[in-house]
């Protein structure tokens, strides 16, 4: 099967991508992994209620809202790290598309 690259939007604008065909170089793996273990001992906010000990899937959602985030601050390097791990959380997630509404992001996911 074919592996899409994931494709994240702001109001119709393409603003990163991660290439699931590429490998991950070890440094980004540590970090990858340090991020994951801070979830786990932090547990993660969704839908305004704290998750102690999240799964794989509610740390994916929770990085994809601050992944929007680091994207409005414009802090590509924190994004391309978050990006990544949720690209490699949710392999069948091809696009994050993020639409401004008033003070607030309409996030729509589109999977494979």
């Amino acid at each position: 099967m074919l592996q899409r690259n994931l494709i994240v939007t702001i109001d119709g604008q393409r603003r990163i991508e991660f290439d699931r065909s590429g490998g991950i170089p070890a440094r980004e793996r540590t970090r990858l992994e340090d991020l994951d273990r801070l979830l786990d001992e932090e547990g993660v906010h969704l839908n305004g209620r704290h998750i102690a000990r999240p799964d794989g899937r509610q740390k994916a959602y929770f990085m994809i809202e601050y992944l929007l985030n680091v994207l409005l601050d414009e802090d590509m390097e924190r994004a391309a790290l978050v990006c990544t791990y949720v690209g490699r959380r949710l392999p069948n997630l091809v696009g994050i598309h993020a639409r401004s509404q008033g003070d607030r992001l309409d996030v729509n996911l589109q999977f494979d």
